[in-house]
């Protein structure tokens, strides 16, 4: 289950999106098949390096992914 503080951010970000190409969101929903099968139908996944950034390589879709660091205390400069 994802945390409050998570969901309000997600919703925030969603909301700030602009854009005339359609712009889906699988947070909270569907299945790691679900996952797959829309991965399959798209041009491009924009997110973390995670799991679902792998599965799209896996499928053909090209892949954005953002990096970051899990604790800037202790991975910074």
């Amino acid at each position: 289950m994802r945390g409050s503080k998570e969901i309000t951010l997600h919703q925030q970000m969603m909301d700030m999106i602009e854009s005339d190409v359609f712009v889906c969101s699988l947070v909270n929903k569907g299945s790691i098949k679900v996952a797959t099968a829309v991965l399959k139908q798209g041009d491009v996944r924009i997110g973390n390096d995670a799991g679902l950034m792998h599965l799209a390589v896996a499928v053909k879709t090209s892949p954005i992914a953002i990096f970051g660091l899990s604790n800037q205390k202790t991975e910074g400069p």
